[in-house]
């Protein structure tokens, strides 16, 4: 996978993982302008890393945070194939105590969070916590899913769970 990698680039990780992600990521292109100025990105429930990856590679220092050690690992091992390792970092973190998440007030120039929040229980402090880390005029790009969204697996037609489990 990793020669692979160095051939193809980053959008081997999109293709690669979950096969849904892919008008996510064609969106993030669109929606995100490239920058020389570091700008900071924060990519909340990051999975695979992969937007991750591709804000450090339109020139943000970015982090991506997910719960999941081996998700982060692998990511982490991937940013180095493609030489952003310097730009991004994928800590062990969960979305739902942001506000605990160090030195983050008014730091970010960019949030992140795709197909996450609907993973939240209480997402008016996601949502909260989200505004106290964004710099004052910061952007946020969020996708999720809405009640009358077209399911694209089974998985996605329910029944789901009452309980946060990253379902």
């Amino acid at each position: 996978y990793l020669a692979a990698l160095r051939l193809f680039g980053n959008f081997l990780n999109v293709i690669t993982g979950d096969s849904l992600v892919v008008d996510r990521w064609i969106w993030l292109k669109k929606n995100l302008p490239k920058t020389r100025n570091g700008e900071k990105l924060l990519d909340i429930g990051c999975g695979s890393g992969a937007f991750t990856m591709e804000a450090a590679l339109r020139g943000y220092v970015a982090i991506g945070l997910s719960w999941d050690q081996g998700n982060q690992e692998k990511a982490m091992e991937r940013a180095e194939v493609l030489g952003i390792s310097p730009k991004c970092s994928f800590p062990v973190f969960d979305a739902r105590k942001l506000d605990e998440f160090p030195n983050s007030v008014e730091t970010f120039d960019w949030v992140v969070n795709f197909e996450n929040i609907e993973h939240i229980h209480n997402d008016r402090k996601l949502i909260g916590d989200i505004a106290r880390i964004l710099k004052p005029g910061g952007h946020l790009l969020l996708t999720t899913p809405y009640l009358n969204y077209f399911p694209m697996s089974m998985e996605d037609m329910g029944p789901f769970e009452s309980i946060e489990n990253g379902g």
